[in-house]
């Protein structure tokens, strides 16, 4: 009877280390594998400091039209490029956006389940002090041309890639 304790104890103290290790793991790297940012692992950066290039994963509970939209649920992130900060231009025409006059994708009308997706009633618009423009890396990715910027109090961390999976 002793044996079989001495084995369960074991176990018990092996198995409560491993879930404390994967506690601590989820709060300081990031496995992505949606196609809005380059495959990967990532690991979180708790700094402010936001700046263009800078991939930042953001809460998206206080976007209305971002709920709305089908297939998202609450309390999700969003990890995406900054790609206009405070003071940047951003200017919709002819379906394509763009960010101090240089082109940055094209704007669709539906995506690709036939699902129609918001617009932005502005169609130029400077980015304020507290806000950050958003997109991905896929022309296709669901970001700021569809839901405008985003407050910097709802970004959560920055991510830093420490692995990338180019061809996946």
């Amino acid at each position: 009877m002793k044996k079989y304790r001495k084995k369960y104890i074991i176990l018990s103290i092996f198995l409560i280390t491993l879930n404390l290790l994967g506690i601590y793991t989820r709060k300081c790297f990031v496995l992505n594998i949606s196609s809005s940012i380059p495959i990967g692992i990532y690991k979180v950066d708790k700094s402010i400091d936001f700046k263009k290039g800078d991939i930042i994963t953001f809460s998206i509970n206080n976007y209305p039209n971002i709920l709305d939209y089908p297939g998202n649920i609450k309390n999700i992130t969003f990890s995406k490029y900054i790609a206009g900060i405070s003071g940047d231009y951003i200017r919709i025409e002819n379906n394509k956006i763009y960010i101090n006059d240089k082109e940055k994708g094209n704007i669709f009308k539906v995506d690709g389940l036939d699902n129609k997706l918001p617009q932005l009633k502005e169609k130029e618009y400077m980015v304020k002090e507290d806000e950050i423009f958003v997109l991905g890396t896929n022309d296709k990715s669901f970001d700021s041309r569809y839901y405008g910027c985003i407050k910097k109090s709802d970004v959560i961390y920055k991510l830093v890639p420490l692995i990338i999976w180019e061809d996946v």
